[in-house]
């Protein structure tokens, strides 16, 4: 299964016309079985940061995955095309990266919508899947999508510690097969710390793709709207708003079973240790 798996990226490389470049680093003996992570950054782009991010990614051979901010596109636009041309995903964080779950279903959708518009100005028509900020998403708004919405598996906390090796402590100790690992290129260190996971883990056998290139090497094309956990991915869920999306040693966590004033209780909490103390304009992620 791992190998028919294997044959589709390979097939998916050649349509898209992406070859693999080597890695860096020392050769290494590579894994029995390939191992693939998907690396995805929140937040950008950044003028500072995702241009030495992008140089350090290609230099390395890998492709990663972007959720965009739509306000924050304009006047970026080269960078915006540059990401594409250089065989990333993009896709779609909301227009003004609040909590969707505060606006209404309409409100909601009229935002990602924007940010969708604005996307389709720089890159034309797409599939441009969508990461909720923070990960909060009602029902009534995933229903009404029409793509896919991806969260994440190993939440890197960058946007708390700011430290390269707290960052790569997480990633080290909880990241497997099949994780989706959720940094933000908004931050010097989280560029720094995205570098340095490749470079720690490529010589293991670890394979760097896209979120899609991800289920597709595992055989399940894009995601249904509403997807958990499925064959080799370890995907985090995007959850109502009362089900905020944590991880626990790389597996999505979903509190279904304790009661509605501590879930809303957690979810308060997540926000305002998520960035919700400084705000967006100061660097909030999610």
């Amino acid at each position: 299964m791992r190998r028919r798996a294997g044959i589709v990226l390979a097939l998916l490389l050649v349509l898209t016309g992406c070859t693999p470049a080597e890695p860096a680093g020392p050769a290494a003996e590579p894994a029995a079985e390939p191992v693939y992570m998907a690396l995805t950054f929140d937040d950008g782009p950044s003028p500072s940061n995702t241009p030495r991010l992008l140089e350090g990614l290609s230099r390395r051979g890998v492709r990663a995955t972007f959720f965009l901010v739509g306000s924050r596109i304009e006047g970026r636009e080269d960078l915006v095309r540059r990401i594409r041309q250089e065989g990333h995903q993009i896709g779609n964080h909301s227009f003004g990266h609040g909590d969707l779950t505060d606006l209404s279903a309409a409100q909601a959708l009229a935002d990602l919508d924007k940010c969708s518009r604005a996307l389709e100005q720089v890159l034309g028509p797409g599939s441009y899947w969508l990461r909720p900020p923070y990960g909060f998403i009602s029902q009534e708004e995933l229903r009404a999508l029409g793509t896919p919405a991806i969260c994440w598996s190993v939440d890197t906390e960058d946007w708390k510690s700011r430290n390269v090796n707290s960052i790569l402590d997480i990633v080290l100790r909880q990241a497997g097969d099949g994780d989706i690992l959720l940094l933000h290129d908004c931050y010097p260190t989280s560029v720094t710390a995205a570098l340095e996971i490749v470079d720690r883990l490529q010589p293991r056998g670890v394979q760097f793709v896209t979120v899609e290139e991800l289920f597709a090497v595992n055989g399940h094309g894009a995601p249904p709207l509403d997807h958990g956990q499925r064959g080799n991915l370890r995907l985090a869920r995007c959850e109502q708003a009362a089900h905020p999306p944590l991880t626990h040693s790389g597996t999505a966590q979903v509190f279904d079973g304790i009661d509605a004033g501590l879930r809303q209780q957690t979810r308060q909490d997540i926000l305002r240790q998520h960035g919700a103390i400084q705000g967006f304009a100061a660097g909030k992620s999610g």
